[in-house]
């Protein structure tokens, strides 16, 4: 069994009433009471505290829509600007490594009451360079015991189909295949030219997730 710590705070933010002098009782991770701080002190003589009745003890907050890239754009030489440019500028960021980036924005976030997050990121390449680099960054929230809805974002070209040109084109009876291949020679690398890269986002919880896409990752609190 854990040793039991209780937080303390002058005012307790529960999400359904507001306790003055009140006290969280802890096992390991896990929330055993809550209550009025001369109660819970009482019946855990022994435990470690934390907080005083100087501070105040509320929920973790939630970002509902953020972005894991390590070291800020500010401090690499990219400032905000609009849309276009600064995308353009962003060419110029150095690259870091999926999971020290991704630990020093948890840093960030716990710093300010953050606990559970959205992150939505951007991952591109080959299938499995895409999926090394999202079990990196789960990896660091596994580490830091923050909960995360991971969103990934992934490009891809395609102007015929919702998927392959290619495969789609060699699937087609020979006199039709001909005939879109005239006005879109190789799959659309010519021809009416190449559509701008769209962008799907997936919604992943998990690194198990890649089935569906749905499973969840929890983390202690």
């Amino acid at each position: 069994m854990a040793e039991i710590k209780l937080v303390r705070g002058g005012w307790v933010f529960t999400g359904e009433e507001t306790l003055t002098d009140g006290a969280i009782a802890l096992d390991g991770d896990t929330i055993m009471a809550v209550g009025a701080w001369s109660e819970l002190q009482a019946q855990h003589p022994e435990a470690e505290v934390l907080g005083s009745e100087r501070h105040g003890v509320m929920p973790g907050l939630i970002n509902a829509h953020h972005h894991s890239n390590g070291v800020p754009n500010s401090l690499q030489g990219i400032e905000d600007d609009f849309l276009e440019p600064w995308l353009f500028s962003n060419g110029a960021l150095r690259s870091q490594a999926p999971t020290a980036k991704t630990l020093f924005s948890i840093a960030a976030l716990l710093k300010s009451g953050v606990t559970s997050v959205v992150d939505v990121c951007t991952v591109s390449g080959a299938l499995e360079d895409c999926r090394k680099n999202l079990e990196a960054r789960l990896q660091a929230y596994e580490q830091s015991g923050m909960r995360v809805a991971l969103t990934p974002g992934a490009t891809y070209e395609s102007v015929l189909v919702h998927g392959k040109d290619a495969e789609f084109l060699a699937s087609l009876p020979d006199a039709l295949g001909q005939r879109v291949r005239k006005v879109q020679p190789d799959g659309g690398s010519s021809g009416l030219g190449r559509s701008p890269a769209r962008t799907m986002r997936c919604f992943s919880r998990s690194r198990s997730g890649s089935g569906s896409g749905t499973a969840e990752i929890r983390a202690s609190v």
